[in-house]
């Protein structure tokens, strides 16, 4: 895919050493009634080479010097100013518009920008106007200036990859924001369960017990690898994979079922429900703890609390329930009254499920 060869006048992928610069030009023109615009920012290495075949191999005058690569344009280090009149583009510079040039040239070279002159010190292209110190050399060896953010860097990188032309792009700035680097053990784990699931999906799909790395031994995955790659439902909670599909929701593959007409059985349980709000308010783990539990350990310890000193039992835990009767039958009454709002909260999360 090649660059566009459109005009581009947008001065916000501009590298930064000139971004603030050319808004700060274009404001402090306007405020003096010079009616100059950014008539061009980037320019494609492709928009380069069209206009260097002006007056060469194509019809027209010539308009540059530059080959692709070889004008600031490409690196996002200059800009053209043009004068917009009535809604149309003038580059005339003569006459009373000469003053607006030379203004213009001068706003540029407070902010460290410069026209382009040629050795003998002449004026040879008003509009354009460039950071200064730069080299055609220095930007084709990748040597570009300090300050560069991921929006010119970005855009940068995808000029330079798309570019197919005949002149060598400069390197990529390095600047580009990439992934961090994966840990080796990680990229290891990782292909060794795609090679899994890809075994599993070239089963369910042709029926070919094949996997990647060689055949398959595992008899579960043979009898219920179709089975094992229609996933039923996510695990809560985690995002990951459920481990099994319901067998009851299971569709076999053309030809019948994969374990000769018998129905598969699923090689794990399926994944047991989340806690809900009421279970796991004091965290995952006393939620998981107490589940299920709450209530007969509430409704035993307080007719434990009762009984105990009335069966003539003694010893230390009957001195401690007697005289922590008051805290005990508290502690165990929310106990169980916690109990029975988790099987509340249960019962109404599974008719959730099944609506």
């Amino acid at each position: 895919m090649s660059n566009s060869i459109a005009i581009d006048n947008d001065i916000s992928r501009l590298h930064p050493a000139i971004r603030d610069a050319v808004a700060l030009i274009r404001k402090q023109l306007h405020s003096e009634k010079i009616p100059f615009e950014v008539f061009e920012a980037f320019r494609t290495p492709e928009r380069q080479a069209e206009l260097y075949s002006q007056g060469r191999t194509r019809p027209g005058d010539k308009v540059t010097w530059a080959l692709p690569w070889q004008s600031m344009h490409q690196y996002g280090l200059a800009v053209d100013f043009v004068l917009k009149v009535g809604g149309k583009w003038s580059w005339d510079d003569s006459g009373p518009e000469a003053a607006y040039w030379t203004r213009l040239h001068e706003l540029a070279r407070a902010q460290r920008m410069t026209p382009l002159y040629n050795k003998q010190g002449k004026l040879i292209e008003a509009p354009h106007v460039q950071l200064v110190g730069l080299t055609a050399e220095r930007m084709q060896a990748g040597d570009y200036p300090a300050g560069g953010d991921a929006l010119w860097a970005e855009h940068l990188t995808n000029l330079i990859a798309n570019w197919t032309g005949p002149q060598a792009a400069p390197p990529r700035p390095q600047l580009m924001s990439g992934r961090p680097a994966l840990a080796e053990a990680d990229i290891k784990e990782f292909e060794k369960a795609h090679r899994g699931v890809a075994a599993r999906e070239t089963v369910a799909t042709t029926g070919d017990a094949r996997s990647p790395g060689g055949d398959v031994s595992d008899p579960d995955l043979r009898t219920n690898s179709f089975n094992l790659c229609r996933y039923a439902e996510m695990s809560a909670g985690s995002g990951a994979v459920g481990a099994v599909a319901n067998p009851a929701t299971q569709v076999s593959p053309p030809g019948g079922p994969v374990n000769g007409g018998g129905a598969a059985r699923p090689s794990d349980p399926a994944p047991r429900p989340p806690l809900t709000p009421v279970n796991a308010v004091l965290g995952e783990g006393i939620g998981r703890l107490l589940n299920g539990k709450k209530s007969v350990i509430g409704i035993v310890g307080l007719l434990a609390t009762v009984l105990l000193p009335e069966i003539g039992l003694s010893g230390p835990i009957v001195d401690f329930v007697q005289n922590h009767e008051t805290e005990l039958s508290t502690l165990l009454g929310a106990l169980t009254g916690w109990g029975f709002l988790g099987k509340l909260d249960k019962s109404i999360w599974s008719v959730n499920q099944q609506v």
